[in-house]
Protein backbone atom coordinates (compact mmCIF):
# COMPACT_ATOMS: atom_id res chain seq x y z
CA UNK A 1 0.00 0.00 0.00
CA UNK A 2 1.15 3.40 -0.72
CA UNK A 3 1.92 5.77 1.94
CA UNK A 4 -0.26 8.31 2.23
CA UNK A 5 1.21 12.16 1.74
CA UNK A 6 1.55 14.17 4.57
CA UNK A 7 -0.36 17.72 5.02
CA UNK A 8 1.26 20.23 6.32
CA UNK A 9 -0.51 23.18 7.97
CA UNK A 10 0.99 25.92 9.62
CA UNK A 11 -0.97 29.19 10.50
CA UNK A 12 1.10 32.70 10.85
CA UNK A 13 0.79 36.61 10.89
CA UNK A 14 2.34 37.62 7.54
CA UNK A 15 4.75 40.58 8.35
CA UNK A 16 5.48 41.00 4.34
CA UNK A 17 2.30 43.31 4.54
CA UNK A 18 1.86 46.12 6.02
CA UNK A 19 0.38 46.55 9.19
CA UNK A 20 -2.93 48.53 10.19
CA UNK A 21 -1.57 50.74 13.21
CA UNK A 22 -4.43 51.76 15.99
CA UNK A 23 -3.19 53.13 19.69
CA UNK A 24 -0.16 52.54 18.95
CA UNK A 25 -0.50 48.71 18.14
CA UNK A 26 0.44 46.70 15.34
CA UNK A 27 -2.24 44.80 13.70
CA UNK A 28 -1.36 41.88 10.76
CA UNK A 29 -3.16 40.03 8.38
CA UNK A 30 -3.66 35.75 9.34
CA UNK A 31 -2.48 33.53 7.05
CA UNK A 32 -2.32 30.16 6.09
CA UNK A 33 0.44 27.60 4.50
CA UNK A 34 -0.04 24.10 3.38
CA UNK A 35 2.14 21.95 2.25
CA UNK A 36 0.98 19.02 0.31
CA UNK A 37 2.95 16.43 -2.13
CA UNK A 38 5.95 18.56 -2.36
CA UNK A 39 3.60 21.35 -3.07
CA UNK A 40 2.58 24.73 -1.27
CA UNK A 41 -0.42 27.53 -1.15
CA UNK A 42 -0.58 30.26 1.41
CA UNK A 43 -4.24 31.87 1.98
CA UNK A 44 -5.46 34.42 3.83
CA UNK A 45 -7.36 33.04 6.46
CA UNK A 46 -10.53 34.65 7.65
CA UNK A 47 -10.89 33.52 11.34
CA UNK A 48 -12.89 36.98 11.88
CA UNK A 49 -16.27 34.95 10.67
CA UNK A 50 -16.19 32.81 12.77
CA UNK A 51 -15.38 34.69 15.90
CA UNK A 52 -16.76 37.88 16.50
CA UNK A 53 -16.01 37.85 20.41
CA UNK A 54 -13.98 35.33 22.04
CA UNK A 55 -10.47 35.26 23.77
CA UNK A 56 -10.05 38.07 21.34
CA UNK A 57 -11.39 40.24 19.41
CA UNK A 58 -10.12 40.36 15.71
CA UNK A 59 -10.03 43.83 14.53
CA UNK A 60 -11.13 43.25 10.90
CA UNK A 61 -9.35 39.85 10.99
CA UNK A 62 -6.33 41.42 12.29
CA UNK A 63 -4.10 40.29 15.36
CA UNK A 64 -1.45 42.30 17.36
CA UNK A 65 1.54 39.50 17.76
CA UNK A 66 0.43 38.65 21.43
CA UNK A 67 -3.33 38.52 20.34
CA UNK A 68 -2.98 35.95 18.11
CA UNK A 69 -0.36 33.78 20.19
CA UNK A 70 -3.70 33.82 22.71
CA UNK A 71 -6.06 32.72 19.78
CA UNK A 72 -4.73 29.83 19.33
CA UNK A 73 -3.34 28.75 22.76
CA UNK A 74 -6.73 29.69 24.47
CA UNK A 75 -8.70 27.48 21.22
CA UNK A 76 -6.40 23.91 20.25
CA UNK A 77 -9.98 22.23 19.45
CA UNK A 78 -11.20 24.68 17.21
CA UNK A 79 -7.96 24.83 15.43
CA UNK A 80 -7.93 21.35 15.45
CA UNK A 81 -10.92 21.37 13.48
CA UNK A 82 -10.22 24.17 10.88
CA UNK A 83 -6.93 22.25 10.30
CA UNK A 84 -9.02 18.62 10.18
CA UNK A 85 -11.30 20.38 7.49
CA UNK A 86 -7.75 21.33 5.82
CA UNK A 87 -6.72 18.16 5.81
CA UNK A 88 -9.77 16.10 4.96
CA UNK A 89 -10.68 18.50 2.20
CA UNK A 90 -7.13 17.90 0.53
CA UNK A 91 -7.68 14.50 0.61
CA UNK A 92 -10.95 14.43 -0.89
CA UNK A 93 -9.82 16.52 -4.02
CA UNK A 94 -7.01 14.68 -4.19
CA UNK A 95 -8.74 11.35 -4.50
CA UNK A 96 -11.10 13.02 -6.42
CA UNK A 97 -9.17 14.40 -9.32
CA UNK A 98 -6.05 12.15 -9.39
CA UNK A 99 -3.29 13.54 -11.39
CA UNK A 100 -5.43 16.57 -11.89
CA UNK A 101 -5.23 17.71 -8.45
CA UNK A 102 -3.80 21.55 -7.86
CA UNK A 103 -3.23 23.15 -4.36
CA UNK A 104 -3.24 26.56 -6.16
CA UNK A 105 -6.55 28.28 -5.31
CA UNK A 106 -7.56 25.69 -2.14
CA UNK A 107 -7.57 28.85 -0.17
CA UNK A 108 -10.97 30.34 -2.23
CA UNK A 109 -12.25 26.60 -1.91
CA UNK A 110 -11.80 26.23 1.33
CA UNK A 111 -13.14 29.16 2.11
CA UNK A 112 -16.43 27.55 0.35
CA UNK A 113 -16.07 24.13 2.50
CA UNK A 114 -16.40 25.93 5.76
CA UNK A 115 -19.34 27.86 4.70
CA UNK A 116 -22.83 26.60 6.43
CA UNK A 117 -24.94 25.29 4.12
CA UNK A 118 -27.69 27.39 6.08
CA UNK A 119 -25.74 30.84 4.40
CA UNK A 120 -24.99 29.26 1.29
CA UNK A 121 -29.30 28.13 0.79
CA UNK A 122 -30.76 30.89 2.24
CA UNK A 123 -28.71 33.65 0.29
CA UNK A 124 -30.39 31.31 -2.95
CA UNK A 125 -33.88 31.07 -1.77
CA UNK A 126 -34.65 33.88 0.84
CA UNK A 127 -36.61 37.32 -1.78
CA UNK A 128 -38.41 33.81 -3.53
CA UNK A 129 -39.57 33.01 0.00
CA UNK A 130 -40.39 36.70 1.55
CA UNK A 131 -42.55 37.27 -1.43
CA UNK A 132 -44.28 33.93 -1.21
CA UNK A 133 -45.15 35.13 2.61
CA UNK A 134 -46.43 38.27 1.59
CA UNK A 135 -49.79 38.26 0.57
CA UNK A 136 -50.68 35.53 3.30
CA UNK A 137 -49.04 37.15 6.46
CA UNK A 138 -49.17 40.04 8.39
CA UNK A 139 -46.40 42.37 8.28
CA UNK A 140 -45.30 41.71 12.23
CA UNK A 141 -44.63 38.51 11.01
CA UNK A 142 -42.83 39.01 7.31
CA UNK A 143 -40.79 41.03 9.56
CA UNK A 144 -39.79 38.10 11.36
CA UNK A 145 -39.18 35.77 8.42
CA UNK A 146 -37.00 38.24 7.01
CA UNK A 147 -35.00 39.40 9.36
CA UNK A 148 -34.45 35.40 9.93
CA UNK A 149 -33.51 35.37 6.36
CA UNK A 150 -31.77 37.87 5.94
CA UNK A 151 -29.44 37.99 9.69
CA UNK A 152 -28.77 34.44 10.40
CA UNK A 153 -27.14 34.19 13.96
CA UNK A 154 -25.26 30.88 14.02
CA UNK A 155 -27.09 29.13 17.30
CA UNK A 156 -29.81 26.65 17.57
CA UNK A 157 -32.90 28.76 16.99
CA UNK A 158 -31.41 30.89 14.63
CA UNK A 159 -34.67 31.09 11.98
CA UNK A 160 -36.88 31.23 15.02
CA UNK A 161 -40.09 29.53 12.89
CA UNK A 162 -41.54 26.87 15.21
CA UNK A 163 -43.35 23.94 14.53
CA UNK A 164 -46.67 25.78 14.33
CA UNK A 165 -45.40 28.52 11.79
CA UNK A 166 -44.02 25.96 9.54
CA UNK A 167 -48.01 23.93 9.32
CA UNK A 168 -49.16 27.31 8.63
CA UNK A 169 -46.73 28.04 5.89
CA UNK A 170 -47.34 24.90 4.77
CA UNK A 171 -51.38 25.44 4.03
CA UNK A 172 -50.34 28.63 2.37
CA UNK A 173 -47.15 28.55 -0.17
CA UNK A 174 -46.66 26.56 -3.13
CA UNK A 175 -44.62 23.11 -2.01
CA UNK A 176 -41.90 24.53 -3.44
CA UNK A 177 -41.80 27.22 -1.42
CA UNK A 178 -42.79 25.60 1.64
CA UNK A 179 -40.06 23.04 1.13
CA UNK A 180 -37.51 26.00 1.04
CA UNK A 181 -38.38 27.46 4.28
CA UNK A 182 -38.60 24.54 5.92
CA UNK A 183 -35.11 23.36 5.13
CA UNK A 184 -33.69 26.54 5.64
CA UNK A 185 -35.31 26.28 9.07
CA UNK A 186 -33.59 22.69 9.54
CA UNK A 187 -30.18 23.44 8.06
CA UNK A 188 -30.33 26.12 10.71
CA UNK A 189 -30.25 23.93 13.95
CA UNK A 190 -28.87 20.36 12.60
CA UNK A 191 -26.03 20.17 14.69
CA UNK A 192 -22.55 17.94 13.57
CA UNK A 193 -20.27 16.97 16.36
CA UNK A 194 -16.70 18.44 15.73
CA UNK A 195 -13.36 18.52 18.08
CA UNK A 196 -14.22 22.27 19.34
CA UNK A 197 -14.50 23.04 22.65
CA UNK A 198 -18.31 23.51 22.29
CA UNK A 199 -18.42 20.07 20.44
CA UNK A 200 -21.12 20.81 17.71
CA UNK A 201 -21.31 23.61 14.84
CA UNK A 202 -24.07 23.50 11.94
CA UNK A 203 -23.94 21.90 8.76
CA UNK A 204 -20.80 22.91 6.66
CA UNK A 205 -20.71 22.09 2.82
CA UNK A 206 -17.54 20.39 3.54
CA UNK A 207 -19.96 18.25 5.38
CA UNK A 208 -21.96 17.34 3.08
CA UNK A 209 -19.16 16.99 0.24
CA UNK A 210 -16.14 15.62 1.62
CA UNK A 211 -18.23 13.89 4.81
CA UNK A 212 -21.15 12.69 2.63
CA UNK A 213 -23.47 13.91 5.31
CA UNK A 214 -26.77 14.29 2.92
CA UNK A 215 -28.09 10.47 3.52
CA UNK A 216 -28.02 11.15 7.48
CA UNK A 217 -29.70 14.52 7.13
CA UNK A 218 -32.48 13.61 4.95
CA UNK A 219 -32.80 10.16 7.21
CA UNK A 220 -32.99 11.68 10.18
CA UNK A 221 -35.28 14.48 10.00
CA UNK A 222 -37.71 12.49 7.91
CA UNK A 223 -38.04 9.94 10.33
CA UNK A 224 -38.34 12.61 12.86
CA UNK A 225 -40.18 15.00 11.31
CA UNK A 226 -43.03 12.59 9.69
CA UNK A 227 -44.60 12.71 13.42
CA UNK A 228 -45.19 15.77 13.34
CA UNK A 229 -46.95 15.76 9.76
CA UNK A 230 -43.73 17.31 8.01
CA UNK A 231 -41.35 15.84 5.48
CA UNK A 232 -38.13 17.15 3.42
CA UNK A 233 -39.26 16.53 -0.27
CA UNK A 234 -36.31 14.90 -2.86
CA UNK A 235 -37.04 18.06 -4.46
CA UNK A 236 -35.50 20.57 -1.41
CA UNK A 237 -32.49 18.20 -1.07
CA UNK A 238 -31.84 18.13 -4.72
CA UNK A 239 -31.68 22.08 -4.57
CA UNK A 240 -29.13 22.10 -1.92
CA UNK A 241 -27.16 19.50 -4.21
CA UNK A 242 -27.80 22.27 -7.09
CA UNK A 243 -26.74 25.00 -4.89
CA UNK A 244 -23.38 23.27 -3.91
CA UNK A 245 -22.81 22.49 -7.24
CA UNK A 246 -22.96 25.90 -8.59
CA UNK A 247 -21.30 27.21 -5.90
CA UNK A 248 -18.04 24.42 -5.98
CA UNK A 249 -17.81 25.16 -10.27
CA UNK A 250 -17.07 28.85 -8.79
CA UNK A 251 -13.92 28.25 -7.35
CA UNK A 252 -12.74 25.14 -9.09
Amino acid sequence: MAKQKKVTINHYLNKRLKPRVSNGKEYYTPYTRVTFDRNNTIFLMDWARDFEVGPVDPYYNRFTEEEFSIFLQELPGYIREIDRMIEQSIRYEYHFFGDNFQLKGFGDRFELYRTTLYELFYEKVREDVVQGLEQHISKVELMKVRRALNQPVFTGDSLQIGDEDLKKYQAILPEELFGDIHLCFLLSIYPVETERESGIRLIAVFDWVVNDLKPRFQEYFNKILSKKGLQLSDQAIEKVDSFVNQALSEVY
